[in-house]
């Protein structure tokens, strides 16, 4: 199951892709997420681009732990392609996707996106959003 992203920030700041992938995939508030990004950088700038170590130290800060899958940057798949080859196992587990350096939370026919979806998981279709890019790594939670 992936989570709607949630925010209770009043002063309505955007929430980007990294944020947002990790309160979908673990139900958190998606500020939350952010405030934890911005103790581990020592500031409160606004958290715009983030790097695989700053999600890693988000989730386990909340009691998760991302786990490395495959790195597929030698000849990567779109996302079409990488969703029809994922294994049962897999299919069942929830994942952090990096496409085109952006991140997208999938699970099952599912997906998360910051931008296309509004938050809200929305189901990955023959001609949905991020269809055609590339997967470059991804990570089981």
């Amino acid at each position: 199951m992936l989570w709607r992203v949630r925010t209770h920030d009043t002063r309505r700041r955007p929430i980007f892709c990294g944020p947002a992938a990790v309160s979908a995939l673990i139900g958190v508030d998606a500020d939350a997420v952010v405030r934890a990004i911005q103790r581990q950088r020592g500031n409160d700038r606004p958290v715009e681009g983030t790097q695989l170590y700053e999600l890693h130290q988000a989730c386990r800060e909340f009691g998760f732990e991302i786990l490395p899958v495959d790195n597929l940057s030698d000849k990567p798949p779109t996302l079409a392609r990488w969703e029809r080859g994922r294994t049962d196992y897999e299919f069942d587990q929830a994942m952090l996707v990096l496409v085109n350096n952006h991140w997208l939370a999938v699970r099952g026919s599912w997906a998360c996106d910051s931008f296309y979806s509004r938050f809200a998981p929305m189901r990955i279709r023959r001609r949905g959003p991020h269809r055609r890019v590339q997967v470059k790594t991804y990570f089981r939670l």
